[in-house]
């Protein structure tokens, strides 16, 4: 045999190849085996970041961010593709990014359960609102308009000064009456939707809602949420039933459709106004029938009666507040800011000019301004002037405070400036003050007002 192809028979020589062979082969085994769990473990983070952002959870919160941006303006088409992804949503299968040895990444259910029902809410409300404005948009007949904005905004406009008699209709007890169920119904919408919108309806959310709304009290942070999706469904409601009244309105014949009806409508408020009676009175009808039509009983139908609305409101000068009663309209009339601030700003000058003269100019003074004031607006109006009495009465002490004569700032304020604590609580239920007492022209010299007594 050559030296090349002679066994080497030395123990320690074959020990160490097989050693270094075995070593190699444990090398290459691991690393087989270390890219083979390379390769599976990215799969895995690679499946469950497909998972993790396809998830609801990743999308609802993109959306409430994309909500949350002041600037972002949403079509039918994008709320329509968003609303697909709530067939996918239980939030008791929602698996969200959970790996490594023992260790799960999870987020608080209670937070889960908070967002999901809050975006839910965003979006069944983008839905709503698309709906109600369409019918926005179909009730603006020739002969009547539907303004969306609030009742004091829509009556400060000009435009609607002409109108002569109103109609105030509270609709809450109706709508407690009414099967809502059944305006759900009509809404085209995804049925997962409309799930959402009877389990509300059937747990009694929504009636609990409008009686914490009727109430004005304090809502929770769950309340908060469903408060404006119990406002959208309200106002859904009441612009279908102005919509369907106004198809029957159309139809009758012997009307004069040239003078148009304002409605402003104000959650279960209605205020409708005109220039003719009879117009108001057929509304009222086809009202009627509407609300019998879908089972609620009237107490007493007649008492849902045109008034006449107040001569001489300057709707630019003036506050006007409606007092909301059961079908019954009571208007409340008081100065605007404008005028506050200009009456003021008069006493002021007479006050700061009546500092060296004598007392009973400023009596002429003061009385003449009350007799101005009060004619502006109407008799009918009691206690307009309550708030100005407590603006005045605040400038009358602090010009009395700093009188030099001693005795007769004792006087006033023993007298009659201890007896007013009820300015202090804006009541209008106290008895009437000097000021709000209306000045009239025979006895101009007979009513006085506080100053003169004071001075006498």
């Amino acid at each position: 045999m050559s030296r090349g192809l002679s066994r080497n028979n030395n123990k320690l020589v074959w020990q160490d190849i097989d050693i270094n062979d075995l070593i190699q082969y444990i090398d290459n085994l691991k690393s087989r085996i270390y890219k083979a769990f390379i390769q599976k473990s990215i799969k895995n983070i690679h499946s469950w970041q497909l998972h993790f952002i396809g998830s609801p959870l990743v999308i609802y919160l993109a959306l409430k961010q994309k909500i949350e941006s002041s600037d972002m303006i949403f079509s039918s088409f994008e709320l329509g593709y968003v609303v697909l992804f709530f067939n996918c949503v239980d939030i008791s299968t929602l698996i969200f990014f959970i790996y490594s040895r023992k260790s799960n990444y999870l987020l608080f259910k209670k937070k889960i359960d908070y967002l999901i029902v809050d975006v839910r809410y965003r979006v069944i409300n983008w839905i709503l609102e698309i709906y109600i404005d369409y019918l926005y948009y179909i009730n603006n007949f020739s002969f009547l308009r539907i303004y969306k904005n609030s009742i004091l905004y829509a009556l400060s406009n000009s435009g609607h000064s002409d109108c002569r008699y109103a109609i105030n209709i509270n609709l809450v007890d109706c709508i407690y009456s009414i099967n809502i169920f059944s305006l759900i119904n009509k809404l085209y919408v995804i049925d997962h939707i409309k799930k959402d919108l009877y389990r509300l309806l059937g747990k009694g959310i929504f009636f609990k809602v409008m009686i914490m709304l009727h109430l004005s009290e304090g809502f929770s942070v769950l309340e908060k949420g469903r408060l404006s999706l119990v406002k959208k469904i309200i106002e859904l409601l009441i612009l279908t039933w102005c919509y369907e009244i106004s198809i029957m309105f159309s139809l009758e014949n012997n009307l004069d459709l040239t003078q148009a009806i304002i409605i402003i409508p104000d959650m279960y408020h209605l205020l409708v106004m005109c220039q003719q009676p009879n117009q108001l009175y057929s509304w009222k009808k086809y009202l009627v029938y509407l609300l019998i039509s879908n089972g609620v009983k009237l107490r007493s139908i007649g008492d849902i009666l045109p008034i006449s609305l107040l001569q001489g409101i300057n709707f630019k000068h003036d506050f006007i507040i409606v007092n909301y009663q059961l079908f019954s309209t009571n208007f409340i009339i008081r100065p605007s800011l404008y005028y506050q601030f200009t009456l003021l700003k008069l006493i002021s000058i007479i006050l700061k000019k009546s500092r060296s003269k004598p007392s009973f100019l400023l009596i002429i003074r003061l009385n003449k301004l009350l007799l101005v004031w009060s004619q502006g607006s109407s008799k009918k109006c009691k206690k307009i002037f309550l708030l100005l009495d407590y603006l005045i009465y605040l400038k009358i002490k602090c010009f009395v405070k700093y009188k030099k004569n001693n005795l007769v700032q004792k006087k006033v304020y023993l007298q009659y400036l201890i007896k007013l604590p009820h300015y202090l609580k804006y009541s209008m239920k106290k008895a009437s003050s000097c000021f709000s007492t209306n000045v009239n022209n025979e006895l101009y010299y007979r009513q006085y007002c506080m100053f003169k007594l004071s001075c006498l």
